[in-house]
């Protein structure tokens, strides 16, 4: 029988599916397993773990009928089932129905780790009909879909998709009608699979493999490795491509029976490999060429409970060459006592391009009992992975050894590289028909009639046998000084070998740098970097920034906070753009060392920022505006178990406008018991227009071991972010404060638009160059040679030593009826300080619409009692007044997460304001207030005031008040109603201009707000705002 299958009396079939319906009709296979499965790291084999022949076959007839229920032959369908026998099933399933098949291993549904990228890659590249997965998958990937943080290209990817429930397909019978038509699926010349490259030289690509070469390349290897019906295999390699998934269709034309456990079972248990072999009196086992050594040394040999017994192994299949003779002769010593003969060793040689299998240096006619090793020569430290035929054996295959300059065949002894003609050839790279035609079509000038694939493997022929050994990659050839070429896999075999004990064996990674040797990078001049602005006051741009200007700005930055080799940085910025991503390149300038985590951890636990600082006694800082409350707030001070000592730390670097004095004092307070020194406050201005850096109000002499506060004025409850040089100080970057409509410098004590010129200025916006023509070439009467980056924030210098605010930003100034300027910013810090235990700090966003002052805040959490919500809208409008003098015509109170941020934790208000005008914030409040401060409107943001007894009470109380929300209308018919309210309002007032006591009545209504706001602040029962 051991000839049954490859002999004339039993045909080849075209496909491989073909061979289960023929193995399954004998009344010998009924019962025979085909595949058997061990699970996870055990042995023991129950009912639910075996398929056999006719088992199979009825499953995989069920399967292909039930698939072609909702699809079509030639679909492609994505398989996304956890490697064991349903993954069997499914595949084969597949092929009967004629679908083509793309076998990838699910990664986790939710998504999380930014493990998705290989779904991702196949899914834009195979676009596929449909995906089979486990029930339990589907669900929890439409509970990502659900998510609001998901990636939203893979989302639509996976939206798009026909989800098809493995139970669905498999436990429904089949027509009995259809068990007797003819074969229906693949057709030998349609591709029926893809199956992804390794991604060892480049990123995985899509391979064509068409039903006809399978089974060609499965029918060879079956010769190759002498496998028949008393053939067992046990395969522990991923289901999925390559050589585990050819070993599935190997069974099948073989008539074998094959064990599977997954790559994780054996990884975490290399023993079990060896159970497997011995329980099952295994014939034949592919492993990669990395197991041997790591069986040896965790393989458990001595201490293992179970007997070893290898006598019944006549294929010891090693693929993933390089081969080593010196790690096969280690695991002969080792595992020869236990009856492995050295005769198995199979090293072979595949190639997805080529299906799987290409070749072996194994020969039948050497297994005949010998327990010797077998006489395969060696190279270099390597065995042979094929006998080459000689002219005078005829084969369908060719392997040849290229010049892969001159693509002309080398002699014998001289290293190319491999290339290979068979009928196994697969079709190409789905999507790629150059890189198809550059590899598929490889042409000698001597057989130009004739395809070969070309492997990108270097290889050499030796011996008179004409043995081949794969010697490494064309692509990863290491050029050494002296001329030669070495192939990296002999410099790791060498470093591992040099602490075998610390090092992870197959874990090492050599590689050619020579190129950095001689510096060919960014030129001064060329733009290296596009950073984005922030997006707190528009879209945001990119910013092209110059190699020599991010050079000349962190060189000034190094200069104006002292930085040099000793000092140590921790920051948690973003490190894709703007500051975070400075203190990257900072770090290096300096030669300092730099601390970093993430913005999210910090956000999670404030107190890790303090931590780190502690820990690494850093010297240096930087953090927005914001974190110091935060801090406060949430750092956990009283109550963490970590010691604090922050006396290290020379430069606290605050960044993100405005900047309050209070915030900054009451950090000080809370945190200089534990060492901080208050004059290392620096507080810093900087923009992504200017690479980052622009101004510090920290000076290198201000820190001489002082332990009181910096003598910084301040300005309207603000620090200053610079000290602007005076006439007799030279410096390359100057800063003028500007009037923005005349483009005239303002003197000090007036407010004006900052404008920058310095070699630290960016080169523009990238696409937007009449944008660029008016932000970067900004231009003054008296310095006509000289060009301005227009900051576009307000700012005003005071005092002796000119120190410079930023007091705000000119697109968000809101004009007040007394024709009076305010920035939003005051009205959100009054508006905070009002609730600060119910409202989210630096979640506030203010602005105006037609004529009102509207606000929106996030509470930190959601309060279902509309009393409270309202009492926290009259609180706010109340504290605003009595702080700003401003009137707050409507306050909005929001759910965690809806005002819009950037990146960098900057409020966006545009962005705010037009979710306002389109209803799309999560309102959980909306209170409209007139002009004596009383409710005019109302409502809860979701079209209702409440639910139950609570919303009617509420209705009740208000009466004739019209309730109304604002959230899902249209943006035009909001910003309508929103200016109808707005003259409805004031009309009254307009209609009293014109009588006779109009005086008195205005007089009595300012008395009786005054009245009200002293009520406010003594009222009974918790009672808020200017409620009568």
């Amino acid at each position: 029988m051991n000839y049954e299958n490859y002999d004339p009396i039993f045909p080849d079939q075209p496909v491989v599916d073909q061979y289960l319906p023929l193995w399954a009709s004998l009344s010998a296979f009924r019962s025979k397993p085909a595949f058997i499965w061990s699970e996870d790291g055990t042995t023991n084999v129950s009912n639910g773990s075996t398929l056999t022949y006719a088992q199979l076959n009825d499953s995989v007839q069920s399967i292909s009928i039930q698939l072609l229920h909702s699809l079509q032959r030639g679909d492609t369908v994505i398989i996304l089932c956890t490697p064991g026998l349903e993954l069997v099933e499914i595949i084969f399933g597949c092929q009967r129905a004629g679908l083509l098949s793309v076998p990838i291993f699910p990664p986790d549904p939710s998504f999380s780790k930014q493990n998705h990228h290989h779904l991702l890659r196949a899914l834009s590249q195979t676009k596929p009909k449909a995906a089979i997965a486990h029930h339990d998958y589907i669900t929890k990937v439409q509970q990502y879909l659900s998510l609001p943080s998901k990636d939203k290209k893979l989302a639509q990817m996976l939206q798009n998709l026909k989800w098809v429930p493995t139970e669905d397909v498999k436990h429904k019978n089949a027509d009995s009608r259809l068990d007797s038509m003819s074969y229906d699926g693949c057709k030998p010349d349609e591709t029926y699979l893809i199956q992804y490259t390794s991604g060892a030289t480049g990123i995985p690509k899509p391979v064509l493999v068409t039903a006809g070469s399978a089974a060609h390349n499965v029918r060879t290897a079956r010769k190759a490795y002498d496998l028949h019906p008393n053939s067992v295999i046990v395969s522990w390699l991923p289901q999925y491509h390559d050589c585990g998934l050819m070993f599935l269709l190997l069974t099948i034309v073989s008539g074998a029976t094959c064990v599977l456990t997954s790559p994780a079972a054996f990884v975490n248990r290399p023993s079990l490999w060896i159970e497997l072999i011995t329980q099952f009196k295994a014939t034949c086992t592919p492993v990669p060429s990395f197991t041997l050594p790591l069986v040896v040394k965790r393989g458990g040999v001595e201490t293992g409970s179970s007997p070893i017994n290898l006598w019944s192994l006549r294929n010891l299949i090693i693929i993933n060459e390089p081969i080593y003779k010196a790690s096969v002769e280690e695991f002969l010593h080792v595992f020869k006592p236990f009856g492995l003969n050295p005769s198995s060793i199979s090293p072979s040689y595949g190639l997805a391009e080529n299906c799987t299998f290409v070749s072996t240096a194994w020969r039948n006619d050497d297994n005949s009992g010998n327990s010797c090793f077998p006489v395969f020569p060696s190279h270099n430290k390597l065995l042979p992975i094929a006998r080459l035929a000689s002219e005078e054996e005829e084969e369908d295959m060719d392997i040849i050894v290229v010049n892969e300059h001159t693509h002309e065949p080398v002699d014998d002894g001289i290293e190319g590289e491999i290339w290979v003609s068979s009928p196994s050839n697969a079709s190409g790279y789905l999507g790629h028909p150059f890189l198809t035609q550059d590899i598929f079509k490889g042409r000698l000038s001597n057989k130009v009639s004739r395809c070969f694939v070309r492997t990108g493997d270097k290889g050499i022929v030796k011996g008179e046998e004409r043995f081949l050994f794969v010697t490494g990659r064309c692509a990863e050839v290491i050029k050494l000084p002296n001329g030669q070429d070495i192939h990296p896999h002999y410099i790791e075999t060498a470093a591992y070998n040099s602490c075998p004990q610390f090092i992870r064996g197959g874990c090492l990674a050599a590689f050619d740098v020579s190129r950095m040797i001689a510096y060919d990078g960014c030129k001064p001049d060329e733009t290296y970097l596009i950073q984005y602005t922030s997006g707190a006051t528009g879209i945001p741009k990119p910013v092209l920034v110059t190699a020599g200007s991010a050079a000349h700005n962190v060189r000034t930055a190094r200069k104006a906070y002292d930085l040099h080799p000793n000092s140590v940085i921790v920051s948690w910025l973003p490190q894709y753009h703007d500051c975070g991503l400075m203190f990257l390149l900072l770090t290096i300038v300096s030669g300092a060392t730099c601390v970093l985590t993430s913005p999210a951890a910090f956000v999670n636990r404030p107190s890790l920022w303090i931590e780190l600082i502690t820990q690494f006694k850093a010297t240096c800082t930087p953090v927005p505006s914001f974190t110091l409350p935060l801090v406060v707030k949430r750092g956990g001070v009283e109550t963490g178990s970590s010691p604090i000592n922050l006396w290290s730390l020379r430069n606290l670097i605050i960044i993100n406008e405005p900047i309050y004095k209070a915030s900054v004092e009451e950090f000080l307070h809370v945190f200089k018991p534990f060492g901080l020194n208050p004059s290392s406050i620096s507080p810093s201005y900087g923009l992504a227009e200017n690479c980052t850096f622009v101004s510090t109000a920290w000076r290198n002499d201000d820190n001489s071991g002082n332990s009181c506060f910096p003598v910084f004025p301040s300005h309207n409850k603000l620090l200053p972010i610079a000290r602007l040089a005076s006439e007799e100080e030279e410096e390359d970057m100057d800063i003028i404060v500007v009037n923005e409509h005349t483009h005239e410098p303002v003197d000090d004590g007036i407010e004006g638009e900052i404008w920058v010129s310095s070699p630290s200025n960016a080169s523009g916006y990238l696409g937007h160059p009449f944008l660029t023509q008016d932000i970067f070439k900004g231009r003054l009467s008296n310095k006509v040679s000289r060009c301005f980056v227009r900051t576009g924030d307000k700012g005003i210098v005071k005092g002796e030593e000119r120190f410079l605010f930023v007091t705000g930003r000119c697109a968000e100034v809101i004009k007040l009826p007394n024709g009076q300027d305010i920035h939003p910013h005051y009205i959100e810090t009054a508006a905070y300080n009002s609730c600060p235990q119910f409202i989210r700090g630096g979640c506030l966003a203010a602005f105006d619409v037609s004529r009102m002052i509207a606000l929106v805040a996030e509470m930190q959490r959601s309060e279902k009692d509309n009393k409270i919500l309202r009492n926290i809208c009259e609180r706010i409008r109340e504290n605003v007044f009595e702080n700003e003098k401003v009137d707050v015509g409507m306050v909005v109170l929001v759910k965690s997460r809806s005002v819009p941020k950037t990146t960098s934790g900057k409020i966006q208000r545009w962005a705010a304001k037009q979710y306002f005008l389109r209803g799309k914030m999560n309102a959980l409040m909306e209170l409209k207030f007139d002009n004596d401060g009383g409710f005019l409107r109302s409502g809860n943001g979701r079209g209702s005031y409440g639910e139950g007894e609570e919303g009617r009470a509420v209705i009740a109380e208000e009466k004739e008040e019209v309730a109304y929300s604002l959230s899902s209308a249209p943006c035009l018919a909001r910003l309508v109603q929103i200016t109808m309210d707005a003259f409805l309002t004031h009309l009254p007032s307009v209609c009293e201009m014109v009588k006779r006591d109009k005086k008195e009545k205005r007089k009595k209504a300012l008395v009786g707000m005054k009245g009200k706001s002293r009520t406010l602040n003594k009222g009974k029962g918790g009672r808020l705002g200017y409620c009568n």
